[in-house]
């Protein structure tokens, strides 16, 4: 039974990227799973390999599975976190620029109050240490503070104990 149907709506290669999508958030494929080769997906999906070709090159440009030499492709282990370095705020609205922002208070808040909860004394020194660090950029006129900021916005949800 081939899963993608022919039809002048949608290419071939979304429809594979689709399933692929849907694959790799399942077992075995989560997380460090290894993918089936080419020539495999291929015979799953019925289709010629130019398409899955496609599909797994729009995976690997936006991080989801990487190539190994020799070894295939493997997905990749992948945290919310991680996904919003990839955003370029210049292809976004500024309505969702400040729906961002007020996504980005909502959980920093949240994170804020379990990490007090959860904290233990090394991860409060921990937050200590990034937010004097990251103060620090915020008053020099020649440090761009975005390395310190994600710093100290990753141990604060470290100390919060969220596994996400």
């Amino acid at each position: 039974m081939s899963w993608i149907k022919q039809s002048n709506e949608k290419k071939v290669s979304l429809q594979v990227l689709e399933h692929l999508k849907v694959m790799i958030q399942q077992e075995p494929y989560v997380s460090g799973g290894k993918l089936p080769s080419e020539m495999e997906l291929a015979e799953r999906f019925q289709v010629s390999r130019a398409p899955i070709r496609e599909a797994l090159t729009v995976l690997t440009a936006t991080e989801v599975i990487e190539s190994k030499q020799g070894g295939g492709r493997w997905v990749k282990n992948i945290k919310l976190v991680d996904m919003l370095d990839h955003i370029k705020l210049g292809m976004v609205s500024v309505d969702e620029v400040h729906a961002l922002l007020e996504m980005r208070h909502i959980i920093e808040t949240e994170a804020a109050a379990l990490a007090a909860e959860r904290a233990d004394d090394a991860e409060i020194e921990a937050l200590r240490k990034a937010l004097i660090a990251f103060s620090e950029t915020i008053i020099s006129e020649n440090t761009i503070g975005s390395e310190a900021d994600s710093h100290f916005h990753l141990v604060l949800v470290k100390a919060a104990k969220n596994p996400s």
